[in-house]
């Protein structure tokens, strides 16, 4: 689906669940007190809002991508904000690269169900005593 950078707030609004998934795999382990992942993706979809101008791409893919940069920067931000003075480099790593390797988690997920499902349909088609409604 193409886009412009003059769409409406709703086509930036598609993508709050997608962004609150990854942002919750990367505050795994976090006290949920410290950083509620839904103040982050807020943060995110407000500032995608603000800079609808800046977005260079025409797909949802690129849209997506667009976001994920933005959900790392605020994630980084939120970290640093949250751990100013407990700083440990041998800690450190690159939340943009993780939310990549999230994403490619969940597309590796999505193809895992697809072929469960595609399974289960071939089995129920041989098999008519396990009908299956999701076919």
């Amino acid at each position: 689906m193409r886009h412009g950078p003059d769409d409406p707030p709703c086509t930036l609004e598609r993508f709050r669940s997608y962004l609150h998934l990854l942002a919750r795999l990367q505050l795994q382990g976090r006290p949920p007190a410290r950083l509620d992942p839904s103040d982050v993706v807020q943060q995110t979809l407000l500032e995608a809002h603000r800079q609808r101008g800046q977005f260079r791409g025409q797909t949802d893919v690129e849209r997506a991508a667009w976001l994920r940069q933005i959900l790392a920067h605020n994630l980084a931000d939120a970290a640093r904000r949250l751990h100013r003075d407990k700083r440990d480099v041998r800690r450190e790593r690159s939340l943009e690269k993780e939310l990549e390797q999230s994403s490619a988690q969940l597309a590796r997920i999505s193809q895992m169900t697809r072929s469960f499902r595609h399974g289960v349909c071939a089995f129920s088609s041989e098999n008519p005593a396990f009908p299956t409604t999701s076919c």
